[in-house]
């Protein structure tokens, strides 16, 4: 069995990788204008630690110096700003005519034709002469049907102007600037999968109430891409490619290959994503965010994965790099992520009389033991150098008395938690090192661009 071994083994590296993000990418100032965007390190910012000169090691403290210094940086490429008109646009869409349901009545249309598998499931009596009506439909989402010319003005009405093999929505906004989405789509149809679940219903009288559940799908070509232009000037651009993809019932078939990409580029912000995969070879998932021309982030990720059958059974030679704007590097891999997945869920085993792993302390010590086994490699370096500034095991620690019964007080309850092993010989777990007081800037900076973005929508 699987035994959540990815799911758990990769959190753990995503977990790694948003440590990666969140301190060394959410810096900031006290000013109430965000970092000037230039791009030397001293950048009318203050910063001034350049991280050593890459096979230098720091104390603790300059580590994390570096860390919040880097961070500032990162975030004075984001300016929420750049989103203005997107939020514009998306808000007077919103009031395109008297009766705002028009387009979402329109998109629903593409749906409509395309129920299948429709069936009545039950109709239940209860209370009296009121009952409930179920019914239940597949519902399919068809590439095809994503094609035609409609148009809007402001506080218009949608209107078809024609024919076309693309989907194309032009909507001119109240400053009279015209917007135009087309969505291109070409190739195969490599299967239909399933998208969500949604339902609807309404009262037939006063105590009849008629509901209908839905199973949607979506079908999945093999190239889309949407682009959205404001006065003939790209503003979004989404490319998605699917080479191989293995589909079964409608879910994703793990035992498959699976070959695709997506690039997403919004007012200048790229984001891309390469994922590659092979029942018993090695798959990769790479990502890489850039602001224009400047990467910003990236990581790679390889695993060889072991398929049993029709079962993921085992993830081996797992490999984890991840850069910060060429300043802050993290690198994790593991030989056996199966064995650091048995150590990390060590919390959750329970022997023949109940009692949890997490409840004894020398149990998870021993568990801490074995994940710091299993994790190969893992270490945090700067500017791309060969210094390590900080390794990485696990150590346990206390976060919780339990209870049994309700009501019986037992004890005491420990976890396994990630550390920082640094040069001097001192030791931090993460809730230690990155702490509140540490990254006060870093959290109000952090803060304070999110609430630039929620004033967009002011």
């Amino acid at each position: 069995m699987m035994k959540n071994l990815n799911v758990k083994f990769f959190s753990m590296l995503l977990f790694a990788a948003l440590m990666s993000v969140s301190f060394t990418a959410c810096g900031g100032d006290d000013d109430d204008d965000p970092i000037d965007n230039g791009r030397n390190d001293d950048n009318g910012t203050g910063i001034v630690n350049n991280g050593g000169k890459g096979n230098e090691k720091l104390t603790p403290e300059e580590e994390k110096k570096f860390l919040d210094e880097t961070a500032r940086l990162f975030l004075s490429y984001f300016d929420a700003n750049d989103f203005q008109d997107l939020v514009n646009v998306s808000k007077q869409l919103e009031t395109v005519s008297d009766d705002d349901k028009v387009f979402d009545k329109w998109a629903e249309g593409f749906l409509s034709n395309t129920l299948t598998g429709i069936e009545e499931a039950h109709a239940s009596s209860y209370n009296y002469d009121m009952y409930l009506k179920i019914s239940y439909y597949d519902r399919l989402l068809v590439a095809s049907n994503f094609n035609g010319k409609f148009s809007a003005s402001y506080n218009g009405k949608w209107k078809k102007d024609g024919e076309s093999n693309d989907l194309i929505l032009s909507f001119t906004d109240k400053d009279n600037v015209e917007w135009v989405m087309t969505v291109k789509k070409s190739g195969n149809i490599k299967g239909k999968i399933h998208a969500s679940n949604s339902s609807s219903g309404s009262y037939v009288d006063k105590y009849k109430y008629s509901e209908q559940r839905y199973n949607n799908y979506i079908e999945i070509p093999e190239n889309v891409n949407v682009i959205v232009t404001r006065q003939g000037k790209e503003q979004i651009n989404i490319k998605l490619n699917v080479a191989s993809m293995g589909i079964k019932d409608g879910q994703y078939d793990i035992t498959s290959s699976l070959n695709a990409t997506a690039t997403v580029n919004v007012v200048g912000y790229n984001f891309e994503v390469a994922f590659n995969s092979a029942p018993n070879a090695v798959s990769t998932f790479n990502v890489t965010l850039k602001k224009n021309s400047t990467l910003l982030y990236s990581q790679k990720l390889s695993a060889r994965v072991i398929v049993d059958g029709k079962n993921l059974s085992d993830v081996k030679d797992a490999k984890c790099e991840i850069d910060v704007l060429g300043r802050v590097q993290m690198n994790l891999a593991s030989d056996n992520a199966l064995d650091l997945s048995n150590a990390l869920n060590g919390e959750s085993n329970y022997d023949e009389d109940g009692n949890c792993d997490a409840w004894d302390l020398e149990k998870m010590k021993v568990h801490a033991v074995e994940a710091s086994k299993a994790l190969n490699k893992a270490y945090i370096a700067n500017n791309g150098g060969n210094a390590e500034q900080a390794t990485i095991n696990f150590t346990t620690e206390e976060y919780d008395e339990y209870w049994q019964n309700y009501w019986q007080h037992k004890g005491k309850s420990y976890r396994v938690v990630p550390a920082l092993n640094f040069a001097d010989g001192t030791s931090y777990t993460f809730d230690k090192y990155f702490t509140e007081a540490a990254f006060s800037g870093t959290i109000d900076s952090f803060n304070d661009l999110i609430n630039r973005f929620k004033k967009l929508d002011k």
